[in-house]
C-alpha cells in the first residue's frame, strides 16, 4: 500500500551535511511508486535526494536497470561500485566533478547525486536513514 508522497518529503532536512540548504521538494505518485524529491544547494555545487516507496508488485532488481546502474570498474574520471549488504542493493557511480549513490531496500530507494563528492552522498542518505525509512514505508 502506497501512502501519500507528501510523508516522503516530510523526511528531509533543512540541510544537509556539508551545509547544504533544501531549496525545493516535489512530490509524484503513480505506476507502484511514490516518490519525493528534494534539491539542496551550497554555493555552486547542488545535491539532489530522492526517496521512493515502492509497492510489492515492483520488482526491486527492475530498480537496477530503471536507474542505469552500471557495472563494477574503473572509469575515466572515477569508478562505478555496487554490492549488495543484508538484503539491500548499494551502488556508487563516481566520476570528477559529479557522484551518485544509490540505496534499493526493503520497499524503499534512496538516492544522491549531484556535483558533490561520494562523502557527501553517503552522508546525506545517512543522515535520513533508510532503516528507518524501511521501518516507517517499506515492507
Amino acid at each position: 500500500l502506497l501512502i501519500d508522497p507528501a510523508r516522503l518529503a516530510e523526511q528531509f532536512p533543512e540541510s544537509a551535511p556539508g551545509g547544504f540548504a533544501r531549496q525545493s521538494v516535489a512530490v509524484a505518485q503513480g505506476g507502484g511508486i511514490a516518490r519525493a524529491d528534494a534539491v539542496y544547494r551550497l554555493n555552486g555545487s547542488t545535491l539532489s535526494l530522492t526517496i521512493i516507496q515502492f509497492s510489492h508488485d515492483v520488482d526491486s532488481a527492475a530498480f537496477t536497470a530503471l536507474l542505469d546502474v552500471k557495472p563494477d570498474g574503473a572509469q575515466q574520471g572515477g569508478y562505478d561500485r555496487t554490492q549488495s549488504i543484508d538484503g539491500r542493493f548499494y551502488a556508487e557511480e563516481v566520476r570528477e566533478a559529479s557522484s551518485r549513490y544509490i540505496v534499493i531496500g526493503r520497499g524503499v530507494v534512496m538516492i544522491a547525486q549531484g556535483g558533490v563528492t561520494m562523502d557527501q552522498a553517503r552522508a546525506a542518505v545517512e543522515t535520513i536513514g533508510l532503516q528507518r525509512l524501511e521501518g516507517m514505508f517499506g515492507r
